[in-house]
């Protein structure tokens, strides 16, 4: 008899236990503008010094998690997530970057300090990246610049 008794109380706090933790997850809700055929999609922007070749900048994925690109010593990048854009920010931004690379399809000037951005999407099968020198911006890459600078929006400022 009390091993049936502790056997409900166990059982109880097991399933009140359970019922809290799930309460106190967010269900994980993907922006409105993802699709089965864009949920792979990846931006990064940033800049790329080619004579040490460090990578300084950021990955965005469909889900709107933003990271930072973080090089190593051993020339490897890695993602450090900052955090999670919102929804309607990331489609704002992904449509931006999707049409600006419909009207200049090609911008690459390349130099040992450029700046990029980047736009992949694997189940499509296309990958764009222009490339330019910032501080002559206004002769190789204005808009791509202005894209640019709208991107860095969505950075959180650091302290």
């Amino acid at each position: 008899m009390f091993l049936k008794k502790q056997n409900k109380s166990f059982k109880n706090l097991f399933i009140c236990t359970a019922l809290f933790l799930s309460a106190c997850t967010a269900p994980i809700i993907p922006p409105p503008c993802t699709s089965p055929a864009n949920d792979r999609v990846v931006i990064r922007w940033g800049t790329q010094d080619e004579n040490s070749g460090i990578t300084k900048g950021y990955h965005l994925d469909a889900k709107a998690d933003l990271f930072e690109i973080v090089d190593d010593e051993t020339g490897n990048s890695m993602l450090n997530k900052l955090t999670t854009v919102d929804g309607n920010a990331y489609c704002r931004m992904s449509e931006l970057v999707k049409a600006r690379f419909l009207k200049a399809q090609t911008v690459n000037v390349p130099n040992h300090e450029a700046a990029f951005i980047e736009y992949a999407n694997p189940y499509s099968g296309i990958y764009l990246r222009a490339v330019w020198i910032p501080k002559y911006a206004e002769h190789t890459g204005q808009q791509f610049q202005q894209l640019y600078d709208s991107l860095q929006t969505l950075v959180p400022q650091k302290d």
